[in-house]
C-alpha cells in the first residue's frame, strides 16, 4: 500500500495518528494528567453514569462490597454532584440495615477541610500519612539537606520559588493542551465584553499562568463558597502580574462572571490539576471488602 494510500485512509478515522511527543501540546480530550491511555468520560452525564457504574452497583446488592473509594475526586466537572448521585445509587441497592461507607482521595492543603456537604465518611487519610511521617522528620535537617540540593544542582532559589517555577513548567510542557485550552477559552470570554476585549492573549495567559503556580489546594468550590488558597493565590499573582488581565482572570475564577461560558473556563480551571504521586489506600481498608473507583 502507497504511503498516500493509507494516508487517505488514516484521515477517514474518527482519530488523528500521530507520534506521542506530540500529545501534551496536540492533545483535544481530557486524560488523567497526562496519561492517554485513561480518557476521561463524562460521568457528569446519567447515561454514562449509569454505563459505568451497573456491575459496581450489582456487587453493592449482592452484599459483596461494603465500601467505595472514589479516585481522583477533584478531576470530576461536579464532584458534590456525582457523590450525591452515587450515595442515593447505592442506598437503593445495598441490602438493607447494611451499613455502606464512602472515602474520597483527595489531598487536602494545611488548613483546608473536605466540602462539608459531601456524603461522605471522609478522605483515604492522606493527611494522617502526612503527619505519621512528619513524626518520623527531624525539622533540624531541613538546612543541611538544603544547603547539600543548593551546592549539587546549583539551584540557590528557595523552596517555594522551586514549587512554583516546577507547576509553570507543568503547564507549559506535560499539561500544555488543556491549559492553553483554557487560556483560548478565556480568551474568548474577554473579547466578548467590551471592558475586557482589548486584553491580549498574551496577558491573559500570563496572568491564569501566575494564579495556578501560586495555588496550594488541589481544587477549591467557588461555587458552594469554598475559595480556599484562591484568594491567596490571586494575591500573590498580582505582584507579578498587576493589571487588568489578572483582574479579568480573578474573577473568571472566582466564580462571579454569569453565563455558560464563564461556567464552563471555571469548570476547567478547576480541572487542571498537577501531577502528583499516587499513593495506594491506607493498610487499614483491606479488612473489609472495598472497590476502588475512578470515575
Amino acid at each position: 500500500l502507497a504511503p498516500d494510500a493509507l494516508h487517505a485512509i488514516l484521515e477517514r478515522q474518527h482519530y488523528r495518528l500521530a507520534h506521542w511527543r506530540v500529545s501534551a501540546a496536540e492533545i483535544n480530550y481530557r486524560r488523567f494528567f497526562d496519561i492517554d491511555d485513561l480518557v476521561a468520560v463524562r460521568v457528569e452525564d446519567p447515561a454514562v453514569f449509569d454505563a459505568t457504574h451497573g456491575r459496581i452497583l450489582a456487587a453493592v446488592a449482592a452484599g459483596q462490597v461494603q465500601g467505595l473509594r472514589i479516585d481522583h475526586i477533584d478531576g470530576l466537572a461536579d464532584p458534590a454532584g456525582y457523590l450525591a448521585r452515587l450515595r442515593q445509587a447505592v442506598d437503593a441497592v445495598r441490602p438493607a440495615g447494611a451499613p455502606f461507607t464512602i472515602w474520597v482521595e483527595k489531598i487536602l492543603a494545611e488548613g483546608e477541610d473536605l466540602p462539608a456537604g459531601w456524603p461522605v465518611e471522609g478522605t483515604t487519610g492522606y493527611e494522617v500519612a502526612n503527619a505519621i511521617h512528619a513524626l518520623q522528620v527531624d525539622p533540624a535537617a531541613a538546612g543541611p539537606i538544603r544547603a547539600a540540593y543548593a551546592r549539587f544542582t546549583g539551584d540557590g532559589d528557595s523552596m517555594a520559588d522551586t514549587i512554583r517555577r516546577c507547576r509553570r513548567a507543568v503547564i507549559e510542557g506535560n499539561l500544555a493542551a488543556p491549559f492553553e485550552a483554557l487560556v483560548d477559552a478565556v480568551d474568548r470570554q474577554a473579547y466578548a465584553g467590551w471592558d475586557t476585549r482589548d486584553l491580549t492573549r498574551a496577558d491573559l495567559r500570563e496572568a491564569l499562568a501566575a494564579v495556578i503556580e501560586h495555588l496550594q489546594a488541589y481544587r477549591g468550590y467557588p461555587g458552594d463558597g469554598g475559595t480556599f488558597s484562591l484568594d491567596a493565590a490571586i494575591a500573590r499573582a498580582r505582584e507579578t502580574v498587576p493589571g487588568p488581565a489578572l483582574d479579568a482572570v480573578a474573577k473568571l475564577v472566582s466564580g462571579r462572571v454569569p453565563g455558560d461560558e464563564a461556567a464552563l473556563i471555571l469548570q476547567r480551571f478547576q480541572q487542571l490539576r498537577l501531577p502528583r504521586r499516587l499513593r495506594p489506600p491506607p493498610a487499614g481498608l483491606a479488612r473489609r471488602a472495598v472497590v476502588a473507583v475512578d470515575p
